[in-house]
């Protein structure tokens, strides 16, 4: 649901970014509905800063617990400080009045909250007006829940609880439970159709949109487009390396190109390259004019080729060059090592060189 939300511009009322997610629909004017979806962790699958997921400070249990393991981290450059933050939308912008909250204490003590306060708002963005602010607040032991009156309250449709500071001064927070009370000391946070949110500096800002999404019946069916036709197997000539990753993979993958550089010109054969580690001690070359594909299974946790000693580089396209380059990580050393990849002769006629999720790190990358 987190990849079909729809990504925009905060409006002049201080509107919502979701700038990870996909741009779908963007420049569509949406209306009338409730939000039925609650944001469980970052969408980022590379982001460890929201460790445990966002409704467990409000599931009614508190021996389950949100944790947001980057806020207020004055060495977060070069994103700058955020607090903790838990953000109640209500269903339909309804306003609500809140007369207390109540916080309950996760298991680490060092990450209860210290410093905070309570801020409404009638837009997702603000303008936020504050509720109540507490300081130095203690908590004796774990899953201790403390009430926190509002002295002014009224009439507002979001509230957020910003936390400044937790009990160590450290870049965290850990809240077990957090619930809105209004008048009669009902729980607001339990309305299932409201969305409550968080933000993470380092990826976003998640919030409501200030825009909501029209209803399947009120939306007009777009003329479907017609697709391409599938393209057509070529065929290619695919050699398989194969390569024990404790030993110098140089000697065979130079072996692999060298025999699919005498495949005829406008063949394109793909030597392939599995997922795994693997060691060059010498620079592996692939000849002129050859137009073969060297593709791995990925970069970060693919397919790397890894320096192991030599002068390097560590891998040599001899120009005019036509060959392609995909799903591999060239890792020619640190400040000791050598080029992960040199292109010679790349201004010479006939010569193109494709690339497509190509990683070359190194002394120098040319």
């Amino acid at each position: 649901m987190l990849d079909n939300l729809i990504v925009s511009k905060p409006s002049v009322t201080g509107g919502v970014v979701y700038p990870t997610l996909n741009n779908l629909l963007v420049g569509n004017t949406f209306t009338v509905a409730a939000w039925p979806v609650r944001p469980r962790a970052n969408p980022h699958p590379a982001a460890a800063t929201l460790q445990q997921e966002l409704p467990n400070a409000f599931d009614n249990d508190p021996s389950t617990e949100f944790v947001d393991a980057g806020c207020n981290d004055p060495n977060n450059a070069p994103h700058p400080v955020y607090p903790g933050v838990l953000q109640w939308n209500s269903a339909d912008d309804a306003r609500k009045m809140v007369v207390a909250y109540t916080l309950t204490a996760g298991s680490d003590a060092t990450k209860d909250p210290r410093d905070f306060r309570l801020l409404g708002a009638n837009a997702p963005g603000g303008p936020w007006t504050v509720l109540d602010t507490q300081t130095r607040v203690t908590w004796p032991t774990r899953a201790t829940t403390k009430t926190f009156t509002v002295k002014a309250p009224g009439d507002y449709s979001v509230y957020r609880l910003e936390i400044t500071a937790n009990t160590a001064g450290t870049p965290s927070m850990r809240v077990a439970e957090f619930a809105l009370l209004d008048a009669k000391g009902a729980d607001l946070t339990e309305d299932r159709r409201c969305l409550v949110t968080t933000r993470n500096e380092a990826w976003g800002i998640f919030y409501a949109l200030d825009k909501q999404v029209t209803m399947l019946e009120k939306t007009p069916v777009p003329t479907m487009v017609g697709l391409p036709a599938t393209p057509k197997n070529r065929h290619r000539k695919i050699i398989e390396v194969r390569i024990n990753p404790k030993d110098d993979a140089s000697a065979v993958l130079q072996a692999q190109i060298n025999a699919a550089a005498q495949e005829s010109a406008g063949s394109k054969p793909v030597v392939h390259i599995p997922k795994g580690k693997y060691t060059l001690n010498r620079t592996v070359t692939v000849p002129a004019l050859s137009d073969l594909q060297l593709i791995g299974d990925g970069v970060g946790n693919g397919t790397a080729l890894n320096y192991g000693g030599g002068d390097g580089p560590l891998l040599r396209l001899v120009g005019p060059s036509r060959a392609t380059l995909r799903d591999l990580e060239l890792f020619g050393g640190s400040a000791n090592g050598v080029d992960g990849l040199v292109i010679e002769h790349a201004d010479q006629d006939g010569g193109h060189i494709y690339t497509n999720q190509l990683w070359t790190r190194g002394a120098a990358a040319r």
